[in-house]
């Protein structure tokens, strides 16, 4: 599968998320990770076991400097996942 972008930046967005997944997930439990696409998309889901993100930080998430937690706050470069992808 071909994904049209930046192979730098889209190396980064899935190390972050394998990141955020190791970091914020139970010790115990696998981080799954699938990928699935269609003519016109690709779709990449990390999951693991942790706890979900609360619905009012959803909506926030990948606005610029936005965490789910004060924790990936500060252990993050600003770049990641949890804060925002920019274009």
């Amino acid at each position: 599968m071909e994904v049209p972008g930046d192979p730098d930046r889209l190396s980064q967005v899935l190390a972050n998320l394998l990141s955020n997944a190791r970091h914020h997930g139970a010790a115990d439990a696998p981080i799954a990770v699938s990928l699935a696409a269609t003519l016109t998309e690709a779709v990449l889901r990390v999951t693991n076991a942790g706890e979900p993100i609360r619905a009012e930080q959803l909506q926030r998430l990948f606005e610029p400097f936005q965490a789910a937690c004060r924790r990936a706050a500060a252990a993050g470069s600003g770049s990641g996942s949890t804060s925002s992808t920019r274009s």
